[in-house]
This record gives structure tokens, sequence and C-alpha cells, in this order.
């Protein structure tokens, strides 16, 4: 009698499961300046199919180019080598894949084969989430409000079912060992009816807060009592509600607010090449300062770029306040989803690096050019879809391609001691 191993528990965030490649009607190719690296088995397997000759041999190698010395290694074996435009040499002019289209997706590298699916091991079952530097991945990921619900998942939408991004270790050390716990309080406390989001994402800010100190990478104790004790606590509405006017009460931290805007101004100077994330900065100074020096590249003041900023922000907060929750809130869930907190000092660490990018975030949409002088009312909602879905890609590229630009300015909080509770509600007011 034939025994079959136990099917491997799959969820995936709704999202997810619409997701489908719009291949040529994509803004932002994943063909476009991404180097790709080829595992041995998969070189070896497009070499039999390409090569048919010595003329052949010779097209294959110098699309296709063996790595050696140190970088080597079974899983990076070969390089997808750019063309000059920085195209994929596999990419047609027809803007498909012609690897894809001649032979499938099976002898696709993995990650042309994964992307933009991402997938994370949590004590024996898998999570499927998407990486939003993908355009498509974004909208559906933003303009839903169901889109964050966890289903059950075909194995199938997993692409290559052995491939696992991230995993959340089984183990018994006390951070890690609650995860499922915390991000269970973290996520109801982001779904709590009748308050923003912003004051949501203060419930969590101060959930960390109170928890910083016995709950952190290097607790050693079980803290098992501890934490439920503060999760019962955080889950009292009158708590809820009495965090949120607190909020409502601090003061907005003109400092945090410049630290941000002179770090955009430093970074639209900096020597980056043909850079859309870069660009996007520019423009966003551009469309607020509305002068020529910022046409031009000059000096900008901080002061003058704050106000416009806030006199946007204010306009387009008025008008579609509950689609602009929508946005940040399903972007909260699927980082607390997708970013183990682990990877973070503490609780409080792990929201600061939210807040943190959804700050930078904020000020390139309410200075999108898509979004600045007279808008017509009919398209506003369509114009505001575009902008966010369009800021979200550039920064998700650009951050997961170099993290510098975020790793920087969270530094530059951290040395000037804005990690407190007071600092992640003037983030949340930004």
């Amino acid at each position: 009698m034939a025994t079959h191993a136990p099917m491997i528990p799959r969820t995936a965030l709704k999202y997810m499961t619409r997701f489908r490649c719009i291949g040529p009607d994509c803004e932002a190719s994943c063909c476009v300046g991404w180097g790709i690296t080829l595992d041995q088995p998969h070189y070896q397997r497009l070499r039999r199919a390409l090569v048919a000759g010595k003329d052949a041999r010779a097209d294959f190698d110098a699309k296709i180019q063996r790595i050696h010395g140190p970088a080597h290694s079974p899983s990076r074996h070969a390089l997808m080598v750019l063309q000059d435009d920085g195209k994929c040499p596999m990419l047609s002019p027809d803007w498909l894949c012609s690897l894809q289209t001649r032979f499938g997706e099976g002898l696709l590298p993995d990650t042309c084969a994964m992307y933009p699916r991402w997938v994370t091991r949590i004590r024996g079952h898998l999570e499927l989430t998407g990486v939003t530097s993908c355009p498509e991945v974004t909208r559906q990921l933003l303009l839903a409000d169901d889109a964050i619900d966890v289903v059950e998942a075909d194995p199938a939408i997993f692409a290559r079912p052995l491939i696992v991004h991230r995993e959340v270790p089984d183990v018994a050390a006390p951070y890690p060992h609650l995860h499922e716990a915390v991000r269970d309080v973290v996520l109801l406390l982001l779904s709590v009816r009748d308050l923003s989001h912003a004051d949501r994402l203060f419930l969590v800010a101060y959930f960390g807060h109170r928890t910083a100190p016995f709950f952190h990478q290097e607790s050693s104790e079980p803290l098992d009592v501890r934490f439920a004790a503060e999760a019962d606590r955080m889950a009292d509405p009158a708590l809820q509600r009495e965090l949120a006017v607190r909020r409502a009460q601090l003061p907005t931290g003109h400092d945090v607010a410049v630290s941000l805007a002179m770090h955009l101004l430093a970074h639209r100077a900096s020597p980056v090449q043909n850079d859309a994330f870069n660009q996007l900065i520019g423009d966003a100074i551009q469309a607020l300062a509305g002068d020529g020096d910022a046409l031009a590249g000059g000096p900008v003041e901080p002061a003058k770029l704050l106000a416009a900023y806030e006199i946007s922000k204010r306009r387009w907060e008025s008008a579609f306040g509950p689609r602009l929750d929508q946005y940040f809130s399903n972007l909260a869930k699927n980082y607390w989803i997708r970013e183990p907190y682990t990877l973070s000092t503490n609780l409080l660490v792990h929201t600061h690096t939210l807040l943190v990018r959804h700050a930078v975030i904020r000020f390139l949409l309410f200075g999108h050019p898509l979004l600045a002088g007279p808008v017509d009312a009919a398209d506003a909602a369509t114009l505001l879809d575009r902008a966010i879905v369009e800021v979200v890609h550039r920064f998700s590229r650009r951050f997961e391609h170099d993290q510098r630009f975020m790793t920087t300015l969270s530094e530059r909080l951290a040395d000037r001691g804005m990690q407190t509770l007071a600092h992640a509600a003037c983030l949340l007011a930004f």
C-alpha cells in the first residue's frame, strides 16, 4: 500500500491569489535593471536547450556568463549579462521572456520563476506574500480592502514549492518563541475599529514601548505570562481610546520632520544615475518647492518644503482620508506579516522601522506631481491610486537593491535618540 508524505499547510494573503504578471503592460518590468544569477542545474538545462552549434554557444556565453573565484557557489553559478540599455538578454522585442515563451516556466532561473512571490516558512507551514517592487503586486495589495485576508492557498501559486525565502525558527528562545502571539496582537491592534490608521499604529508603538524592557533579542527568561498580561491590557477598548487621545495631544516633533526633509534633499543631490527613486524624490521636491532653484537642483529651505508638504497632505487627507488609511493599513499589516519582528532589537524598534518607511512614502505621495495643482474631482481618486502605486513600487525597488538610503536615515534618527514612543508619534504626524 502506497504512503504519501503529508501535505504542507500553505496560506497566502489574498492579494497574492489575485496577482497575475501583466507582462508588456507593466510600467516597471522586472526584466530591466536587475542582474539575475543562475544556480548550476538551471544553467546546465538552459545550455542544453539553447546551444546547438558553435555560433549558438558563443551567443549563449555572451548572454550568460559563468561566475568564477570566491563569488562562485552552486547557487551562484552564472549571471545574466544585461544589455547596454539594462534589459535582460532574454527579453524579446514584445517585452515577453523568450525563455518562457519557448520552453515554459520550467527553464526559468529560480529568481525569475518566483518573483514577485515571497515565501516564509513558519513552524512547518508555508506563507505566501508579495514583493512591492512589482507594480502589479502593489496595486493588488493597496487597492482592495480585503487584500490582507489570510486564505488557504493552492500550491500552484507558490511557483517553486521548495523555495523558501525566510524561515521563522521553531526554537525555545523567549524572543522568537512568541512569534504567532506577537503577530496576532499587532494585527488585532491594526484592525481596531473607530480609530484612524495613525491611532492604530500608535497602539502598536505603545505596545512595543511597554514590552521593550523585558521582550527583546537578549531575553533569556520565559516571557509568556508577562507578554500575555500586556497583550490583555492592550485589548481594552477604553485604553485604546485613551491612547488615541494622548497621541493627539503630543507635540508634532519639528526635529523629526526636518531630519526627514534634509535626508531627502541630500539624497536628491547624490550622484545616482538613472535611478527612478531618486527621480521621484526630485520631482516631489520640485512640485512642493515650486521654484527655479528646485528645478535646477539648487538649495531648498527645509522649512519651505515642509510647509508645502503639510498643505498638500491636509488637502488630500481631508478629501480621501479613508482611502489613504486603507493604503497604509494594508502596507503596515503586510510588513508585520512578511517581516518577522525578530529582525529587530525589540517591538518598538521594529515599529519605528515601519514608521520611517511610511513617512518617506507619505512625503513622496503628497509631493507627487500628479497630485499638485488643481485636480478634477472626477479624476482625483484615480490619480491618487496611480501616485501611491508608483511611489510604493519605486521606493521598494530602490530599497531592495540598496538599503543604504533607509539604513542611513534610521541611523540618523537613532543617533539623535529619536526611537522613543514620543518620536513614533512624531513620525505618525508627519
